[in-house]
């Protein structure tokens, strides 16, 4: 059999706005993820050190420069896991733990509805990857989250959303004019995140 056979006479043709919005799709995976399955695994010892955009910490957390010590990826001090290093007391950073949107809608919608998506980060033991004693690796697995809620507008602070145990949804409308101007801002006590999208009209 000749492996020519399965290649086309003739190649698709690729439009430039085409071959664009494949490389606006690679950037963004690269760089906020996933850059595999919705469900990857991460074989890093900090989620930050392979996604640089879109990450939130949980609620008041802190973490060391790479070197210092990071509980939600500290090992035991065994041969497997390694030993971690002292921190350095003066490369204390703070991670943001919410975001917002705001927006402005009609002045007569009663309600909005709000889309919540995200990927939550949690130290677990490999699927697929093992230690050099074949023992399963602790790696980030990712979890896809996607929920969606229609939030009543008011004057003033709205209902929050409890979308996750782990997750809220606080918002704020005023009057403008003849119209909304609505912020939403979801925030996370546990987990690490990455911000997939927060969406509303």
């Amino acid at each position: 059999m000749n492996l020519l056979d399965n290649i086309p006479a003739t190649l698709e043709k690729t439009t430039p706005f085409q071959i664009r919005q494949k490389l606006e799709e690679a950037i963004l995976k690269e760089l906020r993820g996933p850059a595999g399955d919705e469900d990857e695994e991460v074989n890093e010892r900090h989620i930050y050190e392979r996604y640089l955009v879109g990450m939130l910490a949980p609620l008041n957390n802190s973490y060391e420069a790479p070197g210092g010590d990071d509980e939600l990826a500290v090992g035991d001090g065994s041969e497997e896991e390694g030993v971690v290093e002292a921190p350095n007391p003066f490369s204390k950073t703070i991670f943001p733990s919410s975001l917002g949107l705001t927006f402005c809608v009609d002045g007569g919608v009663s309600d909005i509805q709000v889309t919540a998506r995200w990927g939550k980060y949690e130290k677990a033991y490999s699927e697929t990857l093992t230690t050099d004693k074949g023992n399963p690796k602790r790696v980030w697995k990712r979890e896809q989250v996607e929920e969606q809620k229609t939030m009543a507008l008011r004057e003033g602070d709205l209902k929050a959303w409890e979308v996750k145990p782990s997750v809220v949804v606080t918002g704020v409308a005023r009057r403008q004019d003849n119209q909304w101007v609505v912020s939403v801002v979801p925030k996370f006590r546990y987990h690490y995140v990455i911000i997939a999208a927060l969406l509303a009209p």
